[in-house]
């Protein structure tokens, strides 16, 4: 935090804090725990939890065409 420039928003963004970053390797593990039951990738998970959630609508972005299959199976999923 203290690299960032003086007028960088994650300086003063909670979300930034030392205490946050310190849980989210545990976060993390959790997330590819649950993935690698699930056999899906991150990217799959999120999307489908986004599209699980009432009043919400995902709209990912997308460069690669495996990105794409990704999405269109969360969606799928989500159902």
């Amino acid at each position: 935090m203290h690299d960032l420039p003086t007028h960088d928003f994650r300086r003063t963004s909670p979300r930034f804090a030392d205490a946050n970053l310190e849980q989210k390797p545990s976060l993390l593990d959790r997330i590819v725990g649950t993935t690698d039951t699930l056999g899906v990738t991150i990217g799959r998970l999120a999307v489908a939890w986004v599209l699980a959630q009432d009043g919400v609508t995902a709209v990912p972005g997308t460069k690669r065409r495996s990105w794409l299959d990704q999405n269109v199976s969360a969606a799928v999923d989500s159902r």
